[in-house]
């Protein structure tokens, strides 16, 4: 927990883009959890259009993965200086991908328990007005989030530094600070 300063302060450096990303986790996890929820009502059997909600879910779940990629990528791309100095300073780029990732993690595992807990929310006086709804919602626990989610957002937030982590991997500390210093 001694790297949690720099983790820190890269959100303080740059809050734009762990604002986004979280907003578009959230976004996506209420998607996921409406549709969840909906799935609950709907009739079981091969002329269902349950798979329909699935695959609402997955698109949501692409286009958010897209959008955490981008915002991550922003970030690399902005930190890039600051990226360069710890390399300078003798961080492995093995901790400096750690950084970005439990930056990344952090802002996903928020954003899931967040819109989780929204969907629920919102889906409670839907589901109740439908006869073959559950008779009694799911109970709401707040700050409480599912292992299969948490493991979604964490697998969100991996591959969304796939990338950008792979030009931290290349990154040449000399020829970054040299380019910046003028």
């Amino acid at each position: 927990m001694k790297y949690l300063p720099l983790i820190r302060a890269g959100f303080r450096r740059r809050p734009l883009n762990a604002v986004l990303t979280f907003i578009s986790v959230t976004s996506a996890f209420i998607l996921l959890g409406l549709a969840s929820g909906f799935a609950t009502i709907l009739p079981k059997g091969g002329n269902s259009p349950a798979w329909l909600l699935g695959g609402v879910a997955a698109v949501g779940f692409g286009l958010v993965l897209m959008l955490t990629g981008n915002a991550v990528a922003q970030t690399v791309r902005l930190r890039f200086r600051d990226f360069a100095v710890l390399k300078a300073l003798g961080f492995p780029t093995r901790l400096i991908l750690t950084l970005v990732f439990f930056e990344t993690a952090a802002c996903c595992l928020a954003g899931a328990m967040t819109g989780l807990l929204l969907a629920e929310v919102l889906s409670g006086p839907f589901l109740s007005l439908f006869p073959n709804a559950p008779p009694t919602p799911r109970p709401f626990v707040p700050l409480a989030i599912d292992a299969p989610s948490a493991l979604g957002a964490l697998l969100l937030a991996a591959i969304s530094t796939v990338l950008p982590g792979a030009r931290i991997v290349r990154l040449n500390a000399a020829a970054a600070l040299r380019e910046n210093a003028t």
